[in-house]
Parts: structure tokens; C-alpha cells; sequence
């Protein structure tokens, strides 16, 4: 059976973090594109390297969902986490001439001068019947590629605590997840991921496993996002409290005796709300080992560890509760 290939055009992949994904096999030797203009433009092939961070947790996130997809990197983002369009096109311009089904760009561009240009070497990709899925940008009007029709336009909600999508035929047709995550290692300035990059990681990582099942039948794409998107209901379906007794003093006494030493940054209230006012990304992770090493279990390899979890010591709660929960789901499972 042919491996489903996913072309990820962003910051690229640390190394470092290759031991995260379930199989690191399947991230392929990939590409660095520089330059600032036309006649500057750069293209070496390179193993897995990001001084960003970014397109690593897009990896991890697609990985995580289609675990037999390979993904090659195109590295086009720089520290800063931004390059020239110039590099832009020269990368969709390569993607055409890569063995991949998918084209992920959890990135956008809103000048109106290049975007004929973009548009010429999306088409190309679609004629190659290659998806490109694409995300809107965080704080600007106008968006390419998302806004082209041939392209997978993508919004993330910060309400969305779940793998489900949303879709409709507007020209941003799909809504994901884009509640903070935060990941297993640091990714530059951002420390959380989110937003519609991380919602469009998840569209291109349910699209790659469709895929992968032969779940969508003649690049009927649109066909298989109509049939399988969720409601608005079960998207914004809220995140629960944990109210174990148990689980809630042991985490009291985590956090109790982290803000005492002075090992975080943060306020515990009365009514078990939590306040991290000046707190650096290190507290977050603090919080993780110190939880982890009294409940004896791990936190990142069962959970999506959200932002929203460190709101409040029943909060934190439900994450060990969902911890333990998968755990001994894994458990029952291996033994069957």
C-alpha cells in the first residue's frame, strides 16, 4: 500500500523533538528554501532541523492524528517566523515536483501584488490533484492561499477542546481545534501552540488518515468533510471539571508546594482558581513533572495538555483524571 505524503511548508522539524513522534521513521529528509527575491532564491536538501519550533508542533499534531503519514518538510519560515513570498512560491512551486498527496500551510500571506502569482502555483498543485489545506491568518483581513477556491481554507476556535472539524462551501470552509496546547517542548516565542495554525494541522492530519483508511474515494474530498463534520454542538461542547476528591487534593498539594518554594510563578485562590500573572513557560512545565511524579503517571504521551487546564486546581484535575483514565485503557488493550 502506498504511504499517504504530506508536503509541510512551514519552519520545518527540530531533530530533537524526532523521538516524539509515534514513528519517526516517517519524517523524511526534507527541504530548506532561502533567499529574499526571485534571483536569490536557494534550495538545498536537509534532514530534519526548526529554529522556530512552529512547524514541529504542526508535525507532531498531524502525526498524531494519520500515524502512517510521512511528512516532508519544506523549511520556509525563519526564527522570527516569517520569510519572503518569494520563498513562499519557490516552496509551492517544489511541492509540485514532490511526491505528496497533501500540501500543509499553516502560514498566510495578505499581499495582493503576489497573489496571482500564488494562485498560478496552487492551480498547478490542483492539477496534480494535490490538497492544499491552508490557514487564515491570525489578525489580517485577507489571507492567501486560504481565500483561493482551491484551497481548504482553515479558522481555529479557541473553544474547541477536541479532534472534530466543522465545514461548510464558504471560502474559509473548515473550523478546528485552536485551544492553546502546550507542547513537549518549547517552540520559540509562541510556547503555546494554537490558533489556525494548529487547526489546520488537525484538518491536514484527519484528511492524510482518511486517506490512509480509503476513506475518501476519487479525491472527493468535499464529499468526505461534508459527510464527516461535526455540529456546533458537539465542537464547542465545553471542558469539565474533575470532582475526584482524591485527585483534586493531590493536586492542591502539588501546587500548594510549588508556590511555596517559590518553584513557580503563580497564586492560588481559595476557591481553587489559579493565577500565573509574570509566570514564565517554565511554570507550565513545573506544574507537568511535579503532577506526574506524584500520581506516578505520564501526562504528555496520554493528553493534549491545553492551556485551559492549568485555569484551576479541578482543571488540572481532569487532566490527570484523563491521564490515568487512557493509561489504563492502554493497559486493558495490550492485554487483550
Amino acid at each position: 500500500m502506498k504511504s499517504v505524503k504530506i508536503a509541510l511548508i512551514d519552519s520545518g522539524i527540530k531533530k530533537e523533538a524526532l523521538p516524539l513522534f509515534i514513528n519517526k521513521e516517517n519524517i523524511e529528509e526534507g527541504f530548506a528554501i532561502h533567499g529574499d527575491s526571485k534571483d536569490s532564491i536557494r534550495i538545498t536538501q536537509c534532514r530534519p532541523e526548526d529554529n522556530n519550533g512552529h512547524g514541529t508542533a504542526c508535525a507532531i499534531t498531524i502525526s498524531r492524528i494519520a500515524q502512517n503519514t510521512k511528512i516532508i518538510p519544506i523549511s520556509i519560515l525563519g526564527r522570527d517566523g516569517r520569510c519572503s513570498i518569494e520563498q513562499l512560491i519557490a516552496a509551492l512551486h517544489l511541492a509540485q515536483s514532490i511526491d505528496a498527496s497533501i500540501v500543509n500551510m499553516s502560514l498566510s500571506s495578505n499581499d495582493l501584488r503576489y497573489s496571482l502569482l500564488l494562485k498560478k502555483e496552487i492551480n498547478a498543485l490542483k492539477d496534480q490533484n494535490k490538497i492544499c489545506i491552508s490557514s487564515i491568518s491570525n489578525d489580517r483581513w485577507l489571507s492567501f492561499p486560504a481565500l483561493f477556491n482551491s484551497v481548504i481554507g482553515v479558522k481555529g476556535s479557541s473553544a474547541i477542546f477536541n479532534l472534530g472539524f466543522g465545514y461548510n462551501k464558504k471560502k474559509i470552509q473548515a473550523i478546528a481545534s485552536g485551544a492553546a496546547e502546550l507542547p513537549q517542548f518549547h517552540i520559540g516565542e509562541t510556547n503555546f501552540f494554537r490558533g489556525n495554525s494548529r487547526a489546520t494541522a488537525i484538518v491536514s492530519g484527519i484528511v492524510a488518515s482518511a486517506m490512509e483508511k480509503k476513506q475518501i474515494k476519487e479525491m472527493d474530498i468535499e464529499g468526505f468533510l461534508i459527510r464527516n463534520s461535526w455540529d456546533d454542538n458537539s465542537l464547542m461542547e465545553p471542558m469539565k471539571d474533575c470532582r475526584d476528591r482524591a485527585l483534586v487534593d493531590g493536586v492542591y498539594v502539588c501546587i500548594s508546594e510549588l508556590i511555596k518554594k517559590n518553584k513557580i510563578h503563580a497564586k492560588l485562590y481559595k476557591d481553587g482558581m489559579l493565577s500565573y500573572i509574570g509566570s514564565p513557560i517554565e511554570d507550565y512545565y513545573k506544574i507537568i513533572l511535579s503532577l506526574e511524579k506524584f500520581f506516578g503517571c505520564r501526562l504528555f504521551e496520554k493528553c493534549i495538555v491545553y492551556r485551559m487546564y492549568f485555569e484551576s486546581i479541578y482543571s488540572l484535575s481532569t487532566l490527570v483524571g484523563n491521564a490515568i483514565l487512557n493509561e489504563k485503557k492502554c493497559e486493558k488493550n495490550n492485554k487483550i
